[in-house]
């Protein structure tokens, strides 16, 4: 806890130094939480690729493939938000906590990180279902190639139009 003295008609504010260790304990146990969490999920993660591959003569081919993307879906979506906000909070926890000079810059980059998450983590989303994979391919092949492009031909404007024909094959 605080106090606060008025001394020469200053103000002055005293932090107990019990405080910061208590809040370090607890912070550093979270941490060690989310951080078994996070390697049980790899361990589990290894053991039902290690169980599909056992298994794969009783699977047909569209089903292990569909399970192969599945599990790669799963673990993009589910070590993205790690990556993305764990991983930059503890680094301006630990920077924070020892007072380096850079903390300020890493703070402010770890606090906007987590925003980006959002638009990746739709387009792995996206990217399990057949028809919006093969849209994404091409949409990301024809910027890539534009941007190829464009590097090539500064001079050139190129419009791009993306079609997408949706049919309903259960009608």
């Amino acid at each position: 806890m605080t106090t606060d003295k008025h001394v020469d008609g200053l103000l002055y504010t005293c932090v107990d130094p019990w405080i910061d260790v208590h809040v370090f304990l607890l912070v550093s146990i979270v941490f060690a939480t989310v951080g078994l969490m996070c390697l049980s999920f790899v361990l589990l993660t290894f053991l039902c690729i290690r169980f599909f591959r056992d298994h794969m003569s009783t699977m047909t081919t569209r089903t292990y493939r569909l399970q192969r993307i599945l599990t790669a879906n799963l673990i993009l979506l589910t070590t993205l938000p790690v990556v993305l906000e764990v991983f930059p909070f503890a680094t301006m926890f630990i920077m924070g906590y020892t007072q380096h000079p850079a903390f300020s810059s890493v703070a402010e980059v770890a606090l906007q990180v987590p925003l980006v998450d959002g638009i990746p983590t739709c387009l792995i989303t996206l990217g399990f279902v057949t028809p919006y994979r093969k849209y994404l391919e091409r949409v990301l092949s024809t910027v890539l190639n534009m941007l190829l492009r464009t590097k090539q031909k500064k001079a050139t404007v190129a419009v791009v139009s993306f079609r997408l024909r949706v049919t309903n094959q259960n009608a």
